[in-house]
């Protein structure tokens, strides 16, 4: 992958402006935002955690205020993996879409013991993806919601991600 891309496909199918941060970039700025676009797969898959923890402390050394965390796909695994070591990172808020994560990974854990109850809170959000053809929708009756609408979720998800906020 490269820096920048979120998917190759995409990019070809759709352009640079859907298949690139560069639409993301330029509403960040809009907004007068600071903005970071972390991908843990820019160094190779080797390299994630070294990418997103390099990346997470340049961005925190200059932090001015609030920091706001999407965290896509492997960035949520590595995201998580990083705030166990890391108890001291100012996160306002943190929103996962089609995270690697598990809740499991943050209980009972000595080197972060609030962990566990931040993923679960109001500052956490679990955006998924249109139910339509995806194997892990609870059923089919969810397709077609409108985006930021409520999902169910089941003894699965919660297993997995825990009680955290999840919309489409």
């Amino acid at each position: 992958s490269r820096a920048g891309i979120i998917s190759a496909k995409q990019l070809i199918e759709s352009g640079i402006e859907q298949g690139s941060v560069l639409y993301f970039l330029s509403q960040a700025r809009k907004r007068k935002w600071n903005a970071m676009f972390v991908d843990p797969n820019a160094w190779g898959v080797a390299f994630g955690m070294k990418a997103v923890q390099t990346s997470l402390e340049i961005l925190l050394e200059k932090k001015k205020g609030p920091c706001h965390v999407l965290a896509h796909s492997a960035a949520g695994g590595y995201m998580v993996r990083y705030l166990i070591e890391r108890p001291d990172l100012p996160i306002t808020s943190l929103i996962f879409t089609d995270s690697t994560h598990r809740i499991a990974w943050a209980r009972n854990n000595k080197k972060n013991p609030t962990l566990y109850d931040f993923l679960q809170s109001s500052r956490c959000l679990y955006i998924r993806n249109n139910a339509l053809g995806n194997p892990f929708a609870v059923d089919n009756s969810d397709h077609g919601r409108l985006p930021g609408e409520s999902t169910r979720t089941d003894v699965w998800w919660e297993q997995r991600f825990g009680k955290i906020r999840t919309v489409w």
